[in-house]
């Protein structure tokens, strides 16, 4: 009975954030690959063939299953991640009147730019290759 539960929890998690992933398609700087990154991972605990769906979507697909399997961030995506964590600070800088609320936010974005400034370009076994 536990493990059912856990599942139907991770999969309900799981849709949740592919839903976000969804409005990501829709909503200007809103970010669809980390949801979707996330939900791949939610099903990959309760329902695999979910998870498999995602990584085999057209377009954003490869990159979903580059991130999971090798840890990697493409440059363009890194540099279009980045790019609209930037005009996302922007715009909060614009319109949050609470100056410790935006230093939050605004660490907050530094920190995952770092993160996702700092993920590799392609899989190691690319980089002993060469």
């Amino acid at each position: 009975m536990r493990q059912a539960s856990a599942k139907f929890f991770w999969r309900i998690i799981g849709w949740i954030l592919f839903l976000f992933g969804l409005l990501g398609l829709l909503v200007p700087l809103f970010p669809t690959t980390i949801f979707w990154i996330l939900a791949a991972l939610a099903w990959r605990k309760s329902d695999p063939a979910f998870a498999e769906r995602i990584r085999q979507w057209p377009k954003i697909g490869p990159t979903v299953a580059d991130f999971l399997d090798h840890g990697v961030i493409s440059p363009m995506g890194k540099f279009t991640a980045i790019a609209a964590m930037g005009a996302s600070g922007a715009l909060m800088a614009a319109l949050i009147d609470n100056p410790v609320g935006l230093a939050v936010a605004l660490s907050a974005l530094a920190l995952i730019a770092l993160y996702v400034g700092t993920r590799p370009s392609r899989p190691k076994a690319a980089f002993s290759a060469e």
